[in-house]
């Protein structure tokens, strides 16, 4: 267990000296006074539908540490690269990561193509597996999420804007009281085949 979240900001409040790493089964946000230091090859884990946030600076002690997400959640480090930080390699196994405040080309150098795309977004950049596809890019409180399916994107959202990316199957259920906005990205045709559950008092444009 962590503990309490600390009085001061510590860089190496979330220390990963080891393959060992984290593991995440449920949301969970970090302390914002915990960065995430990572001085070896290390791994953190999110369960699918989980998302682990961690909204203090992460920085590596070396570029040449790589920091693997595995598990079909999403991880975000919405705090950042430290200020004068060092940059390591990031791999992708199963599902999302989000780092704030970086673009794609920025981030090229730190993870293989071959193996991981990215997305990029006003506020930060998506990695995630090059075998999967991102299907919907959901609008939360002006943040842009991204998402591998639909039905995650509207399983997490209270509301807002769902822009079609591709082509989409999945069955999609959306909680009472939230309004949602269809749309389609430009470029291309989509198509929607899946079923919409929508409670009462919810609104679907």
């Amino acid at each position: 267990a962590l503990g309490g979240n600390p009085d001061s900001f510590e860089e190496k409040g979330l220390h990963l000296n080891a393959t060992g790493g984290i593991q995440a089964s449920v949301d969970m946000t970090i302390g914002a006074n915990r960065g995430l230091y990572v001085s070896a090859n290390a791994k953190i884990t999110v369960d699918s539908g989980s998302t682990l946030t961690i909204p203090g600076t992460f920085n590596f002690s070396g570029s040449s540490f790589t920091l693997t997400k595995a598990g079909e959640g999403t991880l975000k480090l919405s705090g950042g690269l430290a200020d004068s930080g060092t940059m390591g390699k990031f791999a992708v196994s199963g599902g999302l990561v989000f780092i704030s405040g970086k673009t794609a080309s920025e981030m090229a150098d730190y993870y293989d193509s071959t193996s991981v795309s990215a997305y990029d977004t006003s506020s930060g950049v998506w990695l995630y597996p090059a075998s999967s596809s991102l299907v919907a890019s959901v609008e939360i409180n002006n943040e842009t999420v991204q998402f591998t399916s639909l039905a995650g994107a509207m399983s997490a959202a209270n509301g807002g804007s769902v822009t079609m990316l591709a082509d989409v199957s999945d069955n999609v259920t959306i909680p009472a009281g939230v309004s949602v906005n269809f749309s389609f990205a430009a470029g291309g045709t989509y198509s929607f085949t899946g079923t919409i559950t929508a409670a009462d008092g919810t609104t679907v444009t």
